[in-house]
């Protein structure tokens, strides 16, 4: 479901690392960690995915990194060796809503484009009856579909079609910002809740949290990959 979105840039706006020397885990089994917690948390309509990003140009190394999506908020979640030193990260998300005059001229004209086709197959007065009728069932289907969690993220990824949805019919409420909070607030302290575990283990005592203020402007040009 997420492929729709590939290549599509996103806003990072919020990156901090931790730092550990002469420290090695499993990343495999940190990732499971974070997963199973969460889903014992029972956070609402998440998605949770691992996907492959290059450490560098095109033949370079891959790393592996823990993608946590709701709506449009997204988390990238690394856990990776530096030398004999370790390091976890986490970056949070926006993937933009756009929309461009290009993308609503393109929008006429595909109405524009059906109607004449309308026209062609059933003649102008019954044609025009039936583009009415074929435009007022998306609109009423748009209007629906936030009640059902499949059908809305569905809508909230088609490219053109997703912007017009969230700014006619997914209304912004009071209920949307909190639980956003929530989750946003929920995915940090797992995260570091599954850090301060695993390294206890092995015997480190306290983290450093450093926030990656420097890295940001340039981490605004970050692209989905999956």
């Amino acid at each position: 479901m997420f492929g729709i979105w590939r290549r599509r840039k996103v806003l990072v706006q919020e990156h901090w690392y931790v730092p550990l020397l002469d420290f090695r885990i499993s990343t495999k089994d940190f990732y499971a960690a974070v997963e199973k917690e969460l889903q014992e948390r029972r956070v609402p309509d998440l998605e949770i995915s691992r996907i492959v990003f290059a450490e560098g140009g095109f033949l370079s190394a891959q790393r592996q990194y823990l993608r946590l999506r709701r709506e449009r908020l997204v988390f990238d979640i690394c856990s990776a060796p530096f030398g004999t030193s370790w390091f976890f990260s986490l970056r949070g998300s926006v993937i933009p809503r756009t929309l461009h005059l290009w993308e609503l001229a393109l929008v006429i004209g595909a109405i524009g484009s059906l109607l004449l086709l309308y026209w062609w197959n059933f003649g102008f007065f019954i044609g025009n009856i039936a583009a009415t009728a074929s435009v007022f069932a998306i609109c009423i289907l748009m209007y629906f579909a936030k009640r059902s969690h499949g059908l809305d993220d569905a809508f909230l990824q088609i490219p053109i079609l997703g912007a017009l949805y969230e700014i006619f019919f997914r209304r912004e409420t009071y209920f949307r910002e909190d639980t956003r909070l929530m989750y946003l607030d929920i995915v940090g302290r797992v995260v570091k809740h599954q850090m301060e575990e695993f390294t206890r283990v092995a015997g480190v005592k306290s983290l450093e949290l450093k926030e990656c203020y420097a890295c940001r402007p340039k981490e605004r040009v970050g692209e989905l990959t999956k």
